[in-house]
């Protein structure tokens, strides 16, 4: 009775999916318009390189940044799982300190030791444009995880520009190739297309990373 009453239920489905006529696929093109926030925290590999000297003591005074993000993302949806994404940006990165620049003075009349330490304190900021290139892999039409590099180059802006016996390089320049992994959602709000974004890059943390997330006006 049992058995009748599951093939009574499973019967019509198994003949709706069969002769159901599944929607053909239509590959698609798309323009991300995001903007948003770079979270990041303490660059550890940056402070052993100002403190390699051992004249003058750099510690970080933040551990947690937010710092503002725009990016132009090209998104090539050419297959039922598989996409490519392909985004132009820029985003900007902090770091503030406190250093101590201890130098030895002059031995005074009672002669006891004496020690001179000036503290000051300051900023780093890191704008960075960057070009990010990942393969997408669609949950849905409207939902993807991408994976891949992204190239992205320091230009450097100390405030101020010396501390103790330190004096910052003002034409100071880097470039840093980074491992990116994302996860994006597409959605309808009223007649517009948006989509909203999540970005880690730097999972090695060989220097910065950080945590992007964006809304975005889809083309």
């Amino acid at each position: 009775m049992r058995f009748i009453a599951a093939l009574i239920i499973v019967f019509p489905v198994l003949l709706f999916s069969q002769t159901k006529e599944k929607e053909p696929f239509v590959k698609e093109n798309f323009v991300h318009l995001k903007a948003g926030a770079t979270i990041n925290r303490t660059n550890f590999k940056l402070f052993q390189s100002l403190n390699s000297d051992g004249s003058d003591v750099f510690t970080p005074t933040k551990h947690i940044y937010y710092n503002p993000s725009v990016d132009i993302e090209f998104e090539s949806y050419f297959s039922k799982y598989l996409g490519i994404s392909i985004d132009l940006g820029f985003l900007q990165l902090r770091q503030k300190y406190h250093c101590t620049s201890v130098t030895p003075a002059p031995v005074n009349y009672n002669n006891t030791p004496n020690m001179n330490e000036p503290i000051t304190d300051g900023i780093i900021i890191s704008n960075i444009p960057h070009l990010n290139i990942a393969p997408a892999f669609y949950f849905t039409k409207n939902t993807r995880l991408y994976a891949g590099i992204g190239i992205y180059k320091y230009y450097y802006y100390f405030d101020p520009m010396q501390v103790g016996n330190f004096v910052f390089n003002l034409n100071k320049e880097d470039v840093a190739i980074y491992s990116n992994i994302g996860f994006s959602q597409s959605f309808n709000l009223k007649r517009y297309r948006c989509s909203f974004t999540i970005n880690y890059f730097g999972l090695k943390n060989e220097y910065d990373s950080g945590l992007q997330v964006a809304f975005g006006l889809v083309l």
